[in-house]
């Protein structure tokens, strides 16, 4: 939902759609014979909420979940919780996420739960439902039935929590990123990363490819795209930040600086703006600009700036207006390598 948005959303006849409608009638049935269903999205809650009540098709259904945990805190963390909330040992949960990323952090950070599937495709998902034999009882009871209900109005119990080193985890993920110039082979992928990049996004400004490449035709702009790689594969270009000549000697302004809500909580947004900062000291600029522009769904980047050291320099009802003077280095994430590509370097 979080970048294709409820049209993009694949439900209906044809494949995948059809396999996902699948997905949901073998959840729905898993949730009749008393298995409880609880949702773990990095997302908007009225977003994801949005699906459930807009798009067509849908088998499930909002209230048919036991727990929602839909915010941009870690899947492990949202589990935990769940399982307080439900009065629930860990051990007794199964997760399916599509992400490998996902997969591997509730892997690392809690080994009890039971992970599913360990494949992205609709119907590996499809086929682990069917093949797992953890749901199996011999005898389906009246009260297996009204389980659903009976968890969703339970109060919450406390659970043994247990520590988990983020850090580790990231570093065991052996990600790579390569900073490039955004020119003519990667051009799609950044203007279609404007076009619906909403929950990370600063100033959600949508250019068309004739606006990037003309704010790259300006004298001292950059435009720089960061591409992804960890242990389980490329994933693509996920970042970009475009600046532009301000109106002060030695400046730039921050036009657009956005990450994919599939690369959030990674640091790659920190590698990024490393790398900004970075082109902007060879290019001799001593100040920076820049601005969050609030809308109904970046809430998440609202602190972004102040976190890597810009200062706060104006307001008003529809901005917040940064500065970084004099333009310092900004360390990138010790568990991410970085290469660069970059023509200036």
């Amino acid at each position: 939902m979080g970048e294709d948005g409820l049209n993009g959303l694949k439900l209906g006849q044809e494949f995948p759609g059809n396999v996902h409608l699948r997905i949901q009638r073998e959840l729905l049935e898993l949730k009749h014979r008393g298995v409880l269903l609880v949702i773990l999205s990095k997302n908007n809650e009225a977003d994801a909420r949005e699906v459930f009540e807009s798009l067509p098709g849908m088998i499930l259904k909002w209230t048919d979940f036991a727990v929602r945990k839909i915010n941009w805190n870690h899947k492990h963390e949202n589990l935990r919780e769940a399982a307080q909330e439900l009065g629930l040992g860990i051990d007794s949960f199964a997760f399916l996420d599509d992400s490998d990323y996902e997969r591997e952090q509730m892997r690392q950070a809690i080994p009890e739960v039971l992970i599913l599937n360990d494949s992205a495709d609709p119907l590996h998902t499809l086929r682990a439902l069917w093949a797992t034999d953890v749901f199996d009882s011999l005898v389906v009871t009246e009260e297996d039935r009204l389980r659903q209900r009976d968890y969703s109005v339970r109060e919450a119990r406390d659970v043994a929590k247990h520590g988990h080193d983020l850090e580790e985890f990231l570093k065991s993920l052996e990600m790579e990123v390569t900073i490039e110039d955004i020119g003519p082979s990667n051009m799609e992928r950044v203007v279609a990363m404007l076009g619906k990049t909403n929950q990370f996004n600063l100033t959600t400004r949508r250019h068309s490819r004739a606006d990037v490449q003309s704010i790259l035709g300006l004298r001292n702009a950059i435009g720089l795209a960061l591409r992804l790689r960890d242990k389980f594969g490329e994933q693509g270009i996920v970042a970009l930040s475009l600046a532009v000549p301000s109106n002060d000697s030695n400046a730039l302004e921050i036009d657009s600086f956005l990450v994919s809500c599939r690369a959030l909580g990674r640091g790659v947004e920190d590698a990024l703006w490393s790398a900004m900062v970075s082109r902007a000291l060879v290019q001799g600029v001593r100040k920076l600009d820049a601005e969050y522009r609030a809308t109904a769904k970046n809430a998440l980047a609202a602190k972004f700036y102040d976190r890597v050291g810009l200062q706060s320099v104006a307001r008003d009802s529809s901005a917040v207006r940064y500065r970084l003077e004099p333009v310092e280095a900004h360390p990138s994430p010790p568990w991410i390598v970085v290469h660069n590509r970059s023509n200036e370097q």
